[in-house]
């Protein structure tokens, strides 16, 4: 079945699919992504198989606010400050996962990368489905993540439940970083080392 391609108006459809336990593409202010919702397993694997991802990398969750954040991370001081400064935007933080997060959404790890989108329309969409989602970029593991919503819909099309035909904007995945004990920076995007340092005044 082919999927299907909705405005940036018809956001609603997408969080039905969601709802739904479907796998749903839309944009962000980094690349563009592909999601479910986060306690759901059965769309958890489909969206492995999607990508052929290795079934030992976790994906990073989205929330819609710093307080759904508190709901499923422990927030330490550091953090707390990256977070206010950063947040929402193109940063994803790695912070101690919460005991209530299921098992196939940290791996049996204590920690998760989360992150809050600077994305008028991706935060839209978390709002209305309520719950975190599990977002990964729209792309086969190890290809290019893709920013175009007609590269998406050629590329995942019949896999994906339905997209979102809005571009993404930056075209550069997010940062990734862990201030918890130190800055450790996993993906450098467009917040860089230096800022964040920066923010924790070192």
């Amino acid at each position: 079945m082919e999927s299907k391609l909705y405005n940036s108006n018809e956001y609603k459809k997408i969080v039905e699919d969601l709802l739904k336990g479907e796998v749903v593409g839309f944009p962000t202010e980094t690349v563009y992504g592909l999601a479910i919702v986060y306690n759901n397993k059965e769309a958890f694997n489909k969206l492995y198989e999607i990508k052929n991802r290795e079934i030992n990398k976790p994906i990073s969750m989205m929330v819609s606010s710093i307080d759904v954040l508190k709901k499923v991370a422990v927030i330490d001081e550091n953090s707390n400050k990256v977070i206010n400064h950063f947040m929402p935007g193109p940063l994803t933080i790695i912070l101690k996962a919460k005991d209530n997060l299921p098992e196939h959404v940290t791996f049996n790890q204590k920690t998760i990368g989360i992150r809050i989108p600077d994305h008028q329309l991706a935060l839209k969409i978390l709002e209305e489905v309520g719950l975190p989602l599990l977002v990964t970029s729209a792309n086969i593991s190890n290809e290019p993540s893709l920013i175009k919503a007609n590269d998406v819909k050629e590329k995942f099309n019949g896999k994906i439940a339905s997209l979102i035909d809005e571009d993404a904007i930056n075209g550069k995945a997010s940062s990734v970083v862990n201030v918890m004990e130190q800055v450790i920076v996993y993906r450098e995007g467009p917040i860089s080392k230096e800022q964040i340092e920066e923010v924790l005044g070192g």
